[in-house]
């Protein structure tokens, strides 16, 4: 599976995932990806959207965000 996302300023790296994918791998996808390309736009607001898969709706998840200060659209 590939994970990917983009915005008005540009791409982030693509994440090659072998695996079937639980809360803890796709936090690890976030922290690994996500954060790096929030950081080089730290200057603009930033809204993260997804689907309801399980792994982006699990209570974990969302606790993950918040810890990181990442504003989600549920």
């Amino acid at each position: 599976m590939v994970c990917g996302a983009f915005s008005s300023a540009g791409f982030l790296d693509l994440a090659f995932v072998t695996c079937s994918m639980n809360t803890s791998d796709y936090q690890e996808v976030l922290q690994d990806h996500l954060l790096p390309f929030r950081r080089r736009f730290s200057r603009r607001q930033f809204i993260f959207q997804q689907n309801n898969a399980a792994v982006h709706v699990s209570s974990s998840t969302i606790d993950w965000f918040r810890a990181k200060n990442v504003g989600i659209l549920l």
